[in-house]
């Protein structure tokens, strides 16, 4: 055929593609031999077509003229499409099956030899894999270009969270001939111009519905139309909550849709710890302003898609119902098609979030409702083509199982997916005989009172094979440290992880595991984590009803005992936490400067979870004799700890954790001595929160100098400060009643206001806004914007779910307090009312440049900015808010500060020993 140009030859391959997989179907359908033939043609066709479609996708996009090496693809695509047409004219029906069709035989028969599929398979693939790897050439390129344009790093992602990512690689798709309806439902959904945002599946534990989500999310990949994925998943870091979800979702868009890029920048520019904001400030910035700019195709209509997936595993049940409520203004976008699709499981978080967007913003389906002949048909596709290959990897007859014994598997495992698949990992373990693991597995009855025993029982029938008591009682006992521990992590870790923060050995843990593959994902890459394959696993072990009469069962207070002292034992090491454990050397160096690599040396995998999770660990064991361990830990190694989850980005969850551990020792009236050094650890961090965050050795400098005098902390840890600080100004005995200062306001602040909860503070400014901050930690949480004129006044209601603010603008706003969205406006009011609420929540009317910046400074200079103490360019001491001078004076190695308060401070250094 004569040569194309490339966009023509990719919509002519398209076209043909289309054609022969038509073809194929019809004959899937009407011929009884070749099916297998038949059936990895049609497959092979189809994914050209996907192929194809996304290459034309991209080269209509935005960046379409810079894809340089697709655009060299002629050739190709003139031979891929010459291919393709010969093969439609060898399927293509001839005049003797019309003859027959009058006279109603069944005249088709596929044409191809054996041979002849493979080789036409063999040329698709080639042709395939050549546009593919353009692509990938292509689109990094661009991807190289926007991180060039974007700094990327602002947008953190949760490691995992996307379909497709290294640590999801493994996970199945939907058989091609189960739940076909359900999926060809919604595509049409997502092409529906008339459809609904948000589309919900929901179903039960083990139904499927992960496997659906990845199946969909590939496909809408495929044809160039998914936008982001998210699979949550509880245990697993940033997977298990909201916090980092839009950031993943942006992060993810602006790789697949260049376009987003101006608008995404203008907001990082903006606000540049976005990502650590609230969650409606995350929306509107990361994705709800920059899908509203976008610009379609001429002459078309986006469609973009983001497939959530296990939503239920969020932990926080507010997130669930904020981040439903977001999502569904969506339904506002009209400039593209924006589709989100979510799978559930029915719990109460999730129905109620539903509940409140209603139905006008998504349709939903239950699995578990689906007729039960449609489930069967599809667990029965499903185990047909795994135990097909089972039969014939390990040379079984031809008939195995058998026909009846097929049907009672099937009946077995209806309405589950999570059984039939563990069921035939269980079958196919290379390291038992399938017939005997069948066995097994059909002596355990239907009838069983939770549907997850006949799942998991038969696994644990091999685990004491073979045992006499005593080496039975080994076995159990190293598998419910070392499983039971698995199944309660907070965080997955890898082999080498596991042994070493558990203290077992190696090998140890490897034989433990190794006949858990039907229900564990254990990478033979041993950097890789070990991950439940089924959330469905951990609840089987934790069932308090399986006490006394499960061997295996797991008791969940223990296990968190257990690790939280393990985490313990490990930090308490000497060689593992230490001043400057990343060798920053400059006590003014940025977190920023460490490298990852620098990072997962200083910290390894183990250390880095010990540091983040032992009191989350602690708390929920509700073990006071821990406490005891916990408090000898703080007095000697506090300051490491927290250096190593600020080195790690995790200041705040430090303070979080202090908080929750304080929380629970001061339960105990035996620890008073503990909770004052925790509330005094509490206190240290939020004062130099603002300095240790970015630079982490100012813990040691400017945390020790300016702490009280008889703080906890810097009496148990005054031994570390610099040697070259010779004199140190006076400071208070004790922490004042200032916890902490609230900066952020552009103008005079006229009001404030504590919630009823004690939780957050709400203030007021000149500046026309009002700022929620969290009253504990001093973080901002958001800024509420809307008013024309200074705020005047404001106030909670009773149930610390609404703020009221009342400004001269002669109007009074009302606005959530979680997710800081306005709810309504009300006229007529003036800047001298001040706000209150009814006892049942009806509001009521009551009645900057361092100017020694640009001067030549030596290097071995003192000078003082307005926010540090530095030697030459590099940064000493941080000042915080209350020393920061009015007037300041430096000769040689003194420094003197003056403050309006009347106070001065002195400093002297010997800057030899620096």
């Amino acid at each position: 055929m004569a040569g194309l140009d490339v966009a023509a030859g990719v919509i002519a391959v398209v076209d043909i593609s289309a054609k022969v997989a038509g073809l194929c179907y019809r004959y899937s359908r009407e011929v009884a031999d070749a099916k297998s033939d038949i059936e990895r043609l049609k497959n092979h066709v189809e994914r050209l077509l996907n192929t194809f479609k996304e290459l034309q996708k991209a080269l209509d996009g935005q960046h379409g003229d810079k894809l340089r090496v697709t655009q060299h693809l002629r050739v190709d695509i003139d031979s891929c499409c010459s291919n393709m047409y010969n093969l439609e004219e060898k399927l293509k029906m001839g005049k003797v099956r019309k003859t027959m069709h009058r006279f109603g035989l069944r005249a088709l028969s596929w044409p191809l030899t054996r041979s002849d599929t493979d080789k036409a398979i063999e040329r698709i693939t080639a042709s395939q894999e050549v546009v593919k790897l353009a692509l990938q050439i292509d689109t990094a390129t661009t991807v190289q270009k926007i991180d060039k344009d974007l700094d990327l790093a602002k947008l953190p992602s949760a490691d995992g969270a996307a379909f497709d990512s290294y640590h999801n690689q493994h996970d199945t798709h939907c058989h091609p001939d189960t739940r076909v309806a359900l999926l060809d439902n919604i595509l049409r959904w997502s092409k529906d111009p008339r459809g609904k945002c948000i589309y919900w599946i929901s179903g039960m534990a083990g139904t499927g519905k992960s496997t659906v989500a990845r199946t969909l999310a590939h496909k809408f990949a495929a044809t160039g139309d998914l936008a982001a994925s998210f699979f949550f998943k509880r245990g697993e870091g940033d997977r298990g909550s909201a916090k980092r979800f839009f950031p993943t979702i942006a992060n993810q868009m602006v790789r697949r849709r260049p376009k987003l890029v101006p608008a995404v920048r203008a907001t990082i520019e903006q606000t540049p710890d976005i990502s650590e904001k609230q969650m409606k400030d995350q929306f509107e910035g990361l994705i709800l302003r920059p899908l509203t700019s976008m610009k379609s195709r001429t002459g078309s209509t986006d469609l973009l898609v983001v497939v959530i997936d296990a939503l239920d595993e969020c932990e926080n049940d507010n997130d669930v119902r904020i981040l439903l409520r977001l999502l569904s203004q969506a339904q506002r976008i009209k400039n593209i098609r924006f589709r989100i699709l979510v799978t559930s499981r029915p719990e109460m978080p999730v129905r109620l979030g539903f509940n409140e967007i209603g139905q006008v913003a998504h349709q939903d389906v239950h699995l578990h409702e689906i007729a039960k002949n449609t489930i069967d048909h599809d667990i029965s596709a499903y185990l047909t083509d795994e135990l097909k290959k089972i039969q014939i990897a390990r040379s079984l007859e031809a008939d195995w199982p058998g026909a009846a014994i097929f049907r009672d598997l099937v009946q077995r495992a209806s309405p589950l997916f999570i059984f039939a698949a563990t069921m035939c990992r269980f079958l196919g373990d290379p390291d038992w005989d399938p017939q005997e693991q069948l066995e097994i597995i059909l002596r355990y009855s239907q009838n069983e009172a939770s549907k997850l025993d006949p799942t998991y029982l038969p696994v644990f029938d091999r685990l004491l094979f073979d045992c006499d008591d005593r080496k039975a009682d080994v076995l159990i006992d190293e598998f419910i440290r070392i499983v039971g521990s698995i199944i309660i992590f907070q965080e997955p870790l890898p082999v080498a992880g596991i042994s070493r923060l558990l203290k077992v050995t190696r090998g140890t843990v490897d034989r433990r595991l190794s006949r858990l593959h039907s229900v564990l994902d254990i990478p033979t890459d041993t950097v890789q984590p070990v991950r439940l394959l089924h959330l469905s696993f951990r609840d089987f072990l934790l069932d308090p009803t399986k006490r006394k009469k499960f061997v295996f069962w797991v008791d969940e207070y223990q296990a968190h005992t257990f690790v939280a002292r393990q985490c313990l034992q490990l930090l308490s090491r000497p060689d593992v936490l230490k001043q400057d454990i990343c060798g920053l050397g400059s006590p003014g160096a940025l977190r920023s400067t460490i490298s990852n690599q620098t990072l997962e040396q200083s910290l390894p995998a183990e250390v880095q979870y010990a540091c983040r999770y032992w009191i989350e660990h602690a708390a929920r064991s509700k073990g006071g004799d821990l406490w005891d361990s916990a408090y000898k830990f703080f007095k000697v190694s506090f300051l490491y700890w927290l250096e190593a989850m600020c080195v790690m980005g995790r200041l705040l969850d430090a303070l979080a954790a202090v908080t929750l551990l304080q929380k629970e020792v001061t339960q105990d009236i035996q620890n008073t001595e503990f909770s004052s050094f925790l509330e005094d650890a509490r206190r240290f961090m939020l004062a130099y929160r603002s300095a240790i965050e970015q630079t982490p050795l100012q813990i040691y400098h400017a945390g020790l100098i300016f702490a009280p005098r008889k703080s906890s902390v810097r009496v148990a840890y005054q031994q570390l400060r610099p040697p070259w600080i010779l004199q140190t100004p006076r400071v208070q005995e004790h922490w004042s009643a200032l916890l902490a200062t609230l900066e952020g306001h552009s103008s005079y602040v006229r009001s404030v206001a504590f919630s009823p909860d004690g939780k957050r503070v709400a203030l007021g400014s000149d500046d026309k806004t009002v700022r929620l901050w969290d009253a504990d930690s001093g973080e901002a949480i958001t800024t509420l914007e809307g008013h024309s004129n200074s705020v005047g006044s404001v106030a909670f209601s009773p149930d610390s779910k609404r703020v009221a603010s009342v400004s001269w603008d002669k109007t009074v706003r009302l606005w959530d307090a979680d997710s800081g969205e306005a709810i309504t406006t009300l006229e007529g009011y003036t800047d001298s009312h001040q706000l209150t609420f009814s006892p049942n929540g009806s509001l009521l009317e009551p009645s900057n440049t361092d100017p020694q910046a640009s001067q030549q400074i030596s290097r071995t200079d003192l000078y003082v900015s307005d926010q540090w103490i530095l030697l030459g360019l590099q940064r000493l001491i941080w000042l915080p808010v209350e020393y920061r001078p009015s007037c300041k004076a430096v000769k040689e190695q003194r420094i003197i500060l003056g403050h309006l308060s009347g106070l001065v401070s002195v400093f002297h250094f010997d800057i030899s020993r620096i």
